[in-house]
Formats: structure tokens, sequence, C-alpha cells
């Protein structure tokens, strides 16, 4: 058994449920589910952010660009 929800929805998003619902002939349970699942299956999955083609460069230092200890005085 799934979960109750409770919605309020503007004039133009109930508008557009009714429409669907008479176009689809799905319950507005079944259009509000299918919704979601798309809506969620549009968006990626959380990553970790990760810094990408760090390298060494004529400094010989590899994490110059990452580490704040070498660019705590820049511009002093």
């Amino acid at each position: 058994m799934g979960s109750s929800v409770r919605a309020t929805l503007d004039g133009k998003t109930s508008d557009a449920l009714e429409r669907l619902v008479a176009r689809l002939g799905w319950s507005r349970s079944e259009v509000i589910q299918a919704a979601i699942q798309q809506f969620e299956a549009s968006r990626p999955t959380a990553s970790r952010h990760r810094v990408i083609g760090t390298g060494r460069f004529k400094s010989g230092i590899p994490d110059l660009a990452t580490n704040k200890q070498h660019i705590a005085d820049l511009g002093r």
C-alpha cells in the first residue's frame, strides 16, 4: 500500500491535471504518480564533484591549484 499525499495546486496546474485525466483516461493518482516517476528519471543522480585534469606543471607541485596553502598569499 502506498502513502497518501495532500497537495495544493494552482489553477493552471489543476487544469493541466484534469486535461491529462480526461485525455489519458487515468485516475488523478495515476497521472500524478507517472509525472513524479518521469520527473525523477529525467534528473541525474547525485554525485560528488571531483576535480578532473589536475596534473604537474613546471613548478613540479602536483596540487598547486587545489591546495589552499599554495594560494594563501596570492594577490597580496
